[in-house]
């Protein structure tokens, strides 16, 4: 359902102002989780306490997310469905630069440029002064 991707995107940033749609960058997780977390218990119409808020900020923290098995695959490498890689990698914006060669690189950029030529979305990872309220 989420493919193909810049189109499953495009449709999604139409929406981006309504109110039943709330679209968070992964920039945001990382910039500040606690305030990310709380923009999505606001839109939910939710009120959790600081407690609450804390223990959701270490349930998110990219190492417990990471060794959480109802996300890690851990089970399925364990009865060898599958081989190894895990779908969370660390947890970084923009990590995919130590895994792609210069020629991948040059494609994926090709890619993305080509794919946002007519779009109004910047990724924030792309520009260090975007506003997602825009």
């Amino acid at each position: 359902p989420w493919s193909p991707y810049w189109e499953h995107l495009k449709e999604a940033w139409a929406l981006r102002h309504h109110p039943n749609v709330l679209f968070i960058f992964y920039e945001e997780l990382q910039n500040d989780l606690r305030e990310t977390i709380m923009k999505v218990s606001n839109f939910l119409g939710k009120n959790y306490g600081d407690d609450e808020i804390l223990g959701l900020c270490d349930y998110l923290n990219i190492k417990n997310f990471k060794n959480n098995q109802m996300v890690n695959s851990s089970e399925l490498r364990e009865c060898k469905i599958i081989n190894a890689g895990s779908f969370v990698r660390n947890g970084k914006s923009g990590a995919w630069n130590e895994t792609f060669n210069e020629k991948l690189e040059f494609r994926a950029n090709e890619w993305i440029e080509e794919n946002l030529k007519d779009f109004n979305l910047v990724f924030p990872m792309l520009n260090n002064n975007y506003d997602i309220n825009k």
